[in-house]
């Protein structure tokens, strides 16, 4: 592995790093729960929706699905499209940046947009 250009790591250090990471985070993590189990009852846990599954389109039509995101910074959003038959296979694919910053709602209209073109 190789990282900003750095030497590569050998993969036992990587591999003792990573077992020492996880070890502390659950002894931070069940010391954490333990703490606050004594002091005051911890938040139900939330629920998070579950996306619905993506489903094919019908036999010898496409689906396209197409996602924006925006880069406040740059003034900069990422648009990307992805068209797949009724097997699920990748018929086109899109990704590439626009100039703008949009509000939520106008970034997949211009995401739509690109994609057609």
């Amino acid at each position: 592995m190789i990282v900003h250009g750095q030497r590569a790591k050998p993969a036992r250090d990587l591999a003792s790093f990573a077992s020492i990471y996880c070890q502390n985070y659950h002894s931070a993590n069940n010391k954490y729960h333990l703490e606050a189990s004594q002091t005051q009852a911890l938040p139900p846990p939330q629920v998070i929706p579950i996306p619905a599954p993506w489903k094919p389109p019908l036999t010898g039509t496409f689906k396209l699905n197409v996602d924006a995101a925006v880069d406040d910074k740059n003034n900069i959003i990422g648009v990307s499209a992805l068209a797949r038959d009724s097997n699920g296979c990748v018929m086109a694919a899109l990704s590439m940046p626009a100039i703008g910053n949009f509000s939520s709602h106008e970034m997949e209209p211009k995401a739509l947009f690109h994609s057609l073109n």
